[in-house]
């Protein structure tokens, strides 16, 4: 099962920086888990997951509003 890296904004001026992993068999379900397991307390403003190896950035559709 692919890794998949969890990155976070903590204030919406910030860069996203890596906050965790997780396993997903996709991104959907990786965003889904990041937002779940990293997100859930109101950390931050935005969320993002990037596969392991990879370039391309995944970010999550809730914004800070709901996440903090």
């Amino acid at each position: 099962m692919p890794v998949w890296e969890v990155l976070g904004k903590r204030k919406s001026g910030d860069e996203f920086e890596l906050v965790g992993g997780i396993k997903a068999p996709d991104v959907e379900m990786a965003l889904m888990l990041a937002r779940e397991t990293h997100f859930r307390h109101k950390e931050g403003v935005a969320y993002a997951v990037r596969r392991r190896g990879d370039h391309e950035l995944h970010v999550g559709s809730y914004g800070g509003d709901v996440l903090g």
